[in-house]
């Protein structure tokens, strides 16, 4: 509810520099929600300059998406309504090469994990990550050129027009200083996805795994959506060597992670759900208890004789 949302970050903001000290706490606590989280860089950016400045920037490379993206957007919130302001050239360094190794290792992903024709949910939403990456990165660089000139280089990279692209990136070509090109130019150039992945192998010590290992580092992520992902792949890829990696997602507190484990394991490995159809029959969600009695039905129908 977006006007909600207005509502609340202005009358927390309307608190000034006496509420710093409880967002920033609530930001350091891994226990607190992640859209809370994620909201409260917001309400950060919404106080006086020289009290939001600091703040933002001890975040700028949490290890949560969406919290990053909400510190920049913060950032550049304060930047465009300060004039003048200075932002911290490291740490704009830090941020820049952090996305750009994050995005390369996304490729690295996506390539050992080798979809070919399947699963489409997890390679979408790893694509997904990637164009997120690829925003923030441009975040960044507004941060540190001119909003104006970043903002028309976004809009002509989105273009049809294979010349208008081009252009594009001959701007940030010659915007950009010798340390930043190696790093922005490969992501945002032309290249095929390969060609991409090896300008990042060139750049940064990239983590390399094969197709079950890496579905077991998302399942152990505790990003729900990507979880949930990774779960359907091992269905469609019939990995029976991961079910057990699938089972703690029965216990998530993410509803979708509970529903989308039964999903999975009554076809990949009907036992294990054995010992938690009781807990998940009763769940207190009504959607997966309701798919838990579909299931558990199916199973009695098909175990009972004819």
């Amino acid at each position: 509810r977006p006007r909600l949302r207005r509502a609340t970050v202005g009358a927390l903001a309307a608190f000034g520099a006496a509420v710093i000290d409880h967002l920033v706490a609530l930001l350091e606590n891994d226990h607190t929600p992640r859209d809370i989280r994620a909201a409260l860089p917001r309400v950060i950016a919404a106080l006086p300059p020289a009290v939001a400045l600091a703040p933002l920037l001890r975040f700028i490379d949490d290890p949560e998406p969406t919290v990053r993206d909400s510190v920049f957007r913060g950032l550049q919130r304060l930047k465009e309504a300060t004039p003048g302001l200075r932002l911290d050239d490291a740490q704009l360094d830090t941020a820049l090469r952090a996305e750009a190794r994050r995005f390369f290792q996304l490729l690295a992903q996506t390539e050992d994990l080798g979809f070919g024709e399947k699963p489409a949910l997890l390679a979408d939403a790893l694509a997904d990550r990637q164009n997120q990456t690829v925003a923030r990165i441009m975040v960044v660089l507004g941060l540190r050129y001119s909003p104006e000139t970043i903002r028309l280089v976004v809009r002509n990279l989105r273009s049809s027009a294979v010349a208008t692209r081009s252009n594009a990136v001959e701007v940030l070509d010659n915007l950009l200083d010798r340390g930043e090109k190696p790093m922005v130019i490969p992501i945002i150039d032309l290249n095929r996805p390969q060609q991409k992945l090896a300008a990042g192998v060139e750049l940064f010590d990239l983590d390399r795994r094969d197709r079950e290992g890496w579905l077991r580092e998302f399942l152990k992520s505790g990003e729900p959506w990507l979880q949930c992902c990774a779960a359907v792949s091992v269905g469609e890829w019939r990995i029976d060597g991961l079910a057990s990696d699938i089972e703690p997602l029965l216990r998530s507190p993410e509803s979708m992670c509970r529903e989308t484990a039964i999903y999975v394991l009554h076809t990949l490995a009907p036992a294990s759900l054995e010992p938690a159809w009781e807990r998940l029959l009763g769940d207190g969600a009504t959607h997966v208890q309701r798919f838990a009695h579909h299931i558990h039905s199916e199973r009695l129908a098909l175990a009972s004789p004819s």
